[in-house]
């Protein structure tokens, strides 16, 4: 009847049954692309479109700027554009140890290009600093500590970074290395951290000069290779990650997340087992190439991951510049391209300007 009062327990059982559908369209979608022989990257990028479409949570936005080139300005001028320009509140810094910073085991550091990243972080703004990077003479093992190429990363880098920059407001939090399980880079190999039992060693070392150093500043563990691509190696080295007992050591859990690959989120596993790490979730770097599908990635997939994974406390765009061609380009600025600007890039803009 026309005007008629829907009774309480029927507003609850429509509700109830929409939530349903919606998470049945999500299960048999899932299932579609795990069945498909190779889902091809435009299929993967288009499946996102059954998803709803939020608004850009600037809340929980990162941004990854390194700031490492000068086409796009100087340091403090890039910096200042991603949170004045941009609005970002969140940024992911990276600092490196390689042979630009300290040549020779005896040579003196040159913490130059950090200390301008340090000082140059804008009010209302703070970085998650990413320390990682080892100089070619950490490959002979007559320059360790005690033998240990993680005791040396930790003493001879860690330390002098966090005694350096500890005290800095801005710099709030500290991520110890990154992706420990990419065989394709030799440092990994190095460090010895393609095992997740030495990557917790690393851990409880460098908690302990964080204790000392820097007591009041967040520890970040390492994020994997895109937990999503690598499956299940990746899925797998973070599993062994927290039943090593990880958790001890740092306060942040951090993953990567690029592409889709919906059904390995929802029938591999992911979503559950990220449920269950008990510490908050960062996001550390996330992405889509082509400069016309970001800001649909940023509306629709993140908005999914944090409803299938609560946890997630911040999500960090990889990134704000590159020097790539169009088709291979994830970053929101782009000077190769023929309008630099990606649509998530005109997007925060215009979010700022409201």
């Amino acid at each position: 009847m026309r005007g008629a009062r829907i009774p309480p327990y029927l507003k609850i059982s429509r509700i109830g049954a929409e939530i349903f559908m919606m998470n049945l369209r999500f299960a048999l979608l899932a299932l579609v692309l795990s069945i498909l022989p190779i889902a091809s990257s435009s299929a993967q990028s288009n499946s996102i479109n059954v998803l709803p479409r939020r608004s850009v949570d600037m809340a929980r936005f990162g941004l990854n700027a390194f700031v490492n080139d000068p086409r796009y300005g100087t340091v403090r001028s890039q910096l200042r554009t991603a949170c004045g320009t941009l609005g970002v509140r969140h940024l992911r810094v990276l600092f490196q140890w390689n042979d630009q910073v300290q040549p020779t085991p005896s040579a003196p550091i040159d913490f130059s290009f950090y200390d301008d990243i340090a000082r140059n972080i804008p009010r209302g703004c703070t970085a998650l600093v990413v320390v990682a990077g080892l100089p070619s003479w950490m490959s002979n093992e007559s320059n360790w500590i005690g033998g240990s190429a993680r005791s040396t990363f930790v003493e001879k880098w860690w330390r002098k970074v966090l005694e350096r920059y500890g005290a800095n407001r801005r710099l709030s939090a500290w991520q110890l290395w990154n992706e420990p399980n990419d065989e394709n880079n030799p440092h990994n190999t190095v460090l010895g951290v393609l095992s997740p039992a030495a990557y917790v060693e690393l851990g409880a070392l460098a908690d302990n000069v964080r204790d000392e150093v820097a007591p009041t500043r967040s520890l970040v563990m390492a994020a994997t290779t895109a937990i999503n691509q690598n499956f299940p190696a990746a899925y797998n080295y973070n599993r062994d990650l927290l039943e090593l007992g990880a958790t001890a050591f740092f306060d942040v859990w951090a993953v990567h997340y690029y592409g889709v690959q919906l059904e390995r989120l929802l029938l591999g596993g992911i979503d559950q087992f990220l449920q269950t790490v008990g510490i908050p979730i960062w996001m550390t770097e996330s992405g889509e190439k082509g400069a016309s599908r970001q800001l649909n990635y940023v509306r629709r997939l993140w908005p999914f991951l944090r409803q299938r994974v609560p946890g997630i406390a911040r999500m960090y765009y990889y990134s704000f510049t590159e020097d790539t061609s169009e088709t291979n380009s994830y970053a929101i600025l782009n000077k190769n391209l023929r309008r630099s600007e990606s649509d998530l890039y005109r997007h925060l803009v215009s979010l700022k300007g409201k």
